[in-house]
């Protein structure tokens, strides 16, 4: 098997702060696991859309299989990949593991929007199983 991290270039965007009046803090980028304290301000409650973006894996020839494996906590509502809902939602363990092979583009998004505080992405990857 072979793994690809997906741990840097994250685009967040906070969509709420239910602990202060007026705007979100501005939108930005971060690697996962992220430093929610220092890149919202302590107190930040609210969510935070997260989103990736990766190239197709070159090589992928005859059986080979993509999953993407997503390790998080308080995700709210769906992952989508290119904009599109994925087939399963996070588990009770919070990971999700599915096999995205057909769904791959030449640059593919990946999107979840995590509850603050608590939410985090632990990790992000590809498995290639050929």
């Amino acid at each position: 098997m072979h793994i690809i991290r997906l741990h840097g270039a994250w685009d967040y965007v906070p969509l709420a702060d239910n602990a202060a009046a007026g705007e979100p803090p501005p939108p930005g980028r971060t690697d996962v696991p992220a430093d929610w304290d220092e890149l919202l301000g302590r107190g930040f409650q609210g969510r935070v859309r997260c989103t990736r973006r990766f190239h197709r894996p070159t090589g992928l020839e005859g059986r080979a299989r993509v999953w993407l494996v997503l390790e998080a906590a308080n995700v709210l509502g769906e992952v989508l990949l290119n904009e599109r809902p994925l087939d399963a939602a996070l588990q009770d363990d919070e990971r999700l593991r599915i096999e995205v092979t057909d769904r791959l583009r030449h640059t593919t998004e990946v999107s979840l929007t995590i509850e603050l505080p608590g939410g985090a992405i632990h990790s992000a990857r590809l498995e290639i199983e050929e």
